[in-house]
């Protein structure tokens, strides 16, 4: 059966959880569709939006009002860098965390994104086995 070509299907609107005064809303932004197709779980919606590069914008940002969003450094479909230039556009004014491998600098990423988006607070969580030193 054919479909008609038609406009490209537009995702439902992402509702904000219900927020108490001091939960922490979090916005994660990545490669959810391959998440869900390799079969890992996502945190439960009440603790964690997850939501992918493509759909961030200023109406997600204004209806969600993230205190925090976290991102990988680098994946197939964004990097760190372009997700602050996005966030820094729309006005966001929560923290911006950008997980990372322990295979990269994490001042050489720290540097570049402070640079070209002054108004983000931008750093990094790096999971390696290495000390504080390097991270800051």
């Amino acid at each position: 059966m054919r479909t008609k070509p038609g406009k490209p299907k537009t995702p439902p609107p992402i509702e904000s959880p219900p927020k108490a005064d001091d939960t922490l809303v979090v916005l994660a932004v990545g490669e959810v569709g391959v998440w869900h197709e390799s079969g890992r779980s996502l945190p439960p919606e009440k603790f964690v939006t997850c939501v992918e590069f493509k759909n961030v914008c200023g109406d997600l940002l204004s209806s969600l009002q993230p205190d925090m969003v976290l991102s990988p450094v680098l994946c197939s479909s964004f990097d760190c860098v372009d997700l602050a230039h996005l966030l820094q556009r729309h006005g966001f004014s929560g923290r911006y965390r950008a997980v990372m491998p322990d295979t990269l600098n994490p001042c050489v990423v720290r540097d570049e994104v402070q640079a070209s988006c002054p108004k983000i607070d931008f750093d990094i969580v790096s999971f390696a086995k290495q000390s504080r030193e390097r991270l800051h």
